[in-house]
C-alpha cells in the first residue's frame, strides 16, 4: 500500500469549496437576523456539557489555532510545503474574524442569558460572538487536511470522514461549552472553507522546497507556542490533556526533524 505524493486539489474542488464557505457564511449571518436568543437548538446542545464537561472542553481546545498547528508539527517534519501552506490561511481567517467580532460584536450567551441557565466549560467570554474563530480554525484544517495530506489510498475516504467529524464536534463544543450561538459556528464554518481555499491556492503557487529560513521560522513560532501551551497547562485550563499532547507533539516533531537532518 503506497503512500500517495502530496495531493493539489483541482480547480472544480476549489471553486466548490468556495462557494460552499460563501454560502454557509451567509446563511449563518442571515439567520443571526432572523432567529431571537436563545437561538434555536443551543439550550439543547449546550445542555450536553453538564454530564461531560472535560470531554467538551478537549474538543472545544481542538478549535484553538496553536493547539491544532502544535498537534500538526509532525507534517513540518516530513512535508514543509503543505504545513507552510496551511500556516498562510491563518492570517485570512484571523483577519475577517477580528474585523467582524469588532465590527459588529454581538452579544455571546452569557451576555443575554443567567449564568444559572446556562452550561459554562471554562471561562465566560462576552461580546464578539460573530463568527466563531474556533469554528473557522477547525473548518479550515479538516478542509486543508483533506485536500492535501499525503495518506494511503484505502484511508483517504475514512482518514476525511474523520475529519468531518471531528470538525462537527469542535463546532458542537463551542454551543455546549456556552462560548457561541448555532449561527456564529455556521458562519465560523464559512470563513474557514474560504481559508482553506486559499491554503490551497498558496500550495499550488509555492516551490517543492520552501526556503530553510521559512522552515526555521515555523519551528520557532512552534516553540513559543510549547511554552504558552505549557503555561496553560499549569494553569489548569479545561482540556488539559489536549493541551499537553499539543505540548509534547512539537518537542517530538522537532528532535525527529533534527534526527532526519543528521542521520
Amino acid at each position: 500500500m503506497s503512500i500517495q505524493p502530496v495531493l493539489m486539489a483541482t480547480r472544480q474542488q476549489l471553486v466548490t469549496v468556495a462557494w460552499s464557505g460563501l454560502i454557509l457564511f451567509f446563511l449563518g449571518l442571515a439567520l443571526k437576523q432572523w432567529w431571537g436568543v436563545p437561538e434555536p437548538g443551543f439550550m439543547w446542545v449546550n445542555s450536553w456539557g453538564r454530564q461531560t464537561p472535560e470531554l467538551w472542553a478537549c474538543l472545544t481546545q481542538l478549535g484553538d489555532t496553536s493547539v491544532v498547528f502544535a498537534l500538526l508539527a509532525p507534517v513540518l517534519c516530513r512535508h514543509p510545503r503543505i504545513y507552510l501552506a496551511w500556516l498562510a490561511a491563518v492570517p485570512v481567517g484571523g483577519a475577517v474574524s477580528f474585523v467582524l467580532k469588532r465590527g459588529l460584536d454581538w452579544p455571546r450567551p452569557p451576555d443575554v442569558m443567567a449564568l444559572d441557565q446556562l452550561n459554562v466549560v471554562g471561562l465566560v467570554l462576552n461580546g464578539r460572538s460573530f463568527p466563531s474563530g474556533h469554528a473557522i480554525t477547525a473548518v479550515a484544517v479538516a478542509m486543508m487536511v483533506a485536500l492535501h495530506l499525503p495518506v494511503p489510498h484505502a484511508w483517504r475516504r475514512p482518514v476525511q470522514l474523520g475529519l468531518l467529524s471531528l470538525a462537527l464536534g469542535v463546532l458542537l463544543s463551542r454551543l455546549a461549552v456556552g462560548a457561541h450561538w448555532p449561527t456564529d459556528v455556521l458562519a465560523g464554518a464559512g470563513v474557514g472553507l474560504l481559508s482553506a481555499v486559499v491554503a490551497a491556492t498558496v500550495l499550488h503557487k509555492m516551490d517543492v522546497r520552501p526556503p530553510e529560513w521559512a522552515i526555521w521560522l515555523a519551528w520557532a513560532l512552534l516553540g513559543g507556542t510549547s511554552l504558552a501551551l505549557a503555561d496553560r497547562v499549569l494553569d489548569n485550563e479545561p482540556g488539559q490533556a489536549v493541551l499537553a499532547l499539543a505540548a509534547l507533539s512539537i518537542w517530538l516533531s522537532f528532535l525527529r526533524a533534527v534526527w532526519l537532518r543528521v542521520r
